[in-house]
């Protein structure tokens, strides 16, 4: 069974294993709402995808869920993490190879 609170419980534990410096939760959620961005999805998208409340006039009337936007959002940042996670010509350094580069340049 999917536990809910995975990242807030899991999280920081694998910041200490990892020696990151800051990290938090909404970090995740900055970067996806950035790359949502940057896949052409509008920001009304991307803040109902998270959950922010919109406190205009023309919210109290618009009581649209926009759930298929939402879900056509999130799979089309499903598709762009596949691609940058598989793709081998991603300019992406894992982090435990960085955290190990990292030692060995200090040991010299």
């Amino acid at each position: 069974m999917l536990r809910v609170d995975v990242v807030s419980h899991d999280l920081p534990f694998a910041i200490k294993r990892l020696d990151l410096a800051h990290f938090t939760s909404h970090d995740l959620r900055r970067t996806a709402a950035t790359h949502l961005g940057a896949l052409g999805i509008q920001p009304i998208i991307i803040d109902a995808i998270l959950n922010h409340k919109d406190g205009s006039v023309g919210a109290i009337y618009n009581r649209y869920a926009y759930a298929k936007e939402k879900r056509d959002a999130l799979e089309a940042w499903a598709l762009n993490l596949a691609q940058i996670v598989g793709s081998s010509a991603a300019n992406v350094t894992p982090i435990e190879r960085a955290k190990k580069k990292k030692r060995a340049s200090a040991g010299r």
